[in-house]
């Protein structure tokens, strides 16, 4: 009687510190991988003029996105559009692109924007899907802030300070690359210049510490957390296991106890 009760002891034991090294295992590991870092590339001579392209960039790393609300614009009191109201200068369309909530503007400059904060070296990428509601002209990306100072934020430096795009009719990803001079802070938007008199449209920004623009994706707090709930899940599921095998356990010896009575 006692080698058998000696044995299953063994066996549950045996049993619960797999499980528990498995359960361990999970606690430590990352939900989920870090974002890979995209490449710095040797493009800084042609940093000046942006980029247009049908579609993002082959490249497959998807950047952490720097600006929040960028789907569909719920929150419209996060921009910033160089101190004025927002919802005067850009109006939220009926319409989407790409399952993007699509805003647009009559007005020069005034582009939305968000501050966020670079160090001297860092390179960033803007990048959005823009058209005109119809006919031609060029617009640009502008990077810095308005001056020295705008409330408790302080300019940082690019180089350059703009880069210039030309948008049609037709919707295309466009893209802008900068490298930061000086330690501080950014509002990069695409605005809408005098010389352009068409109604711009715009979807899916984003702001990355690239030196390309890779697929539009949300801000990191704004991801489902899946790996993070599926993690809990499987804790829970490790740990009703252990108290079935313990609890096992108490009722063979509770049996073995009483028959020896």
């Amino acid at each position: 009687m006692d080698k058998d009760r000696n044995r299953v002891i063994w066996t549950v034991v045996i049993i619960s510190a797999s499980a528990i090294i498995g359960l361990m295992f999970i606690n430590f590991m990352p939900s989920q991988t870090s974002n890979i870092k995209a490449a710095i590339g040797n493009e800084l001579s042609s940093f000046g003029n942006g980029h247009t392209s049908d579609s993002s960039s082959s490249d497959t790393a998807v950047g952490t996105n720097l600006y929040t609300d960028t789907k569909n614009f719920d929150n419209l009191a996060s921009w910033n559009t160089s101190g004025v109201d927002p919802s005067s200068c850009w109006t939220k369309t009926t319409h989407t692109y790409k399952g993007l909530a699509v805003m647009q503007t009559t007005q020069d400059w005034n582009g939305l924007s968000q501050y966020i904060y670079v160090k001297k070296g860092d390179i960033l990428t803007y990048s959005a899907y823009v058209k005109n509601k119809s006919g031609t002209g060029k617009s640009d990306i502008y990077w810095p802030l308005l001056s020295q100072t705008e409330g408790s934020y302080s300019a940082a430096t690019v180089n350059p300070e703009y880069n210039w795009l030309t948008i049609t009719d037709s919707w295309q990803r466009v893209s802008g690359t900068v490298v930061a001079t000086s330690d501080g802070y950014l509002r990069p938007r695409i605005e809408r210049t005098p010389s352009n008199t068409n109604t711009l449209q715009i979807a899916g920004i984003k702001v990355e510490k690239s030196s390309v623009a890779t697929d539009w994706c949300p801000n990191s707090p704004e991801l489902p957390q899946t790996g993070e709930n599926n993690s809990q899940s499987q804790t829970m599921s490790f740990i009703g296991i252990l108290l079935a095998m313990f609890g096992s356990l108490l009722g063979f010896l509770g049996i073995k106890k009483r028959r020896n009575d």
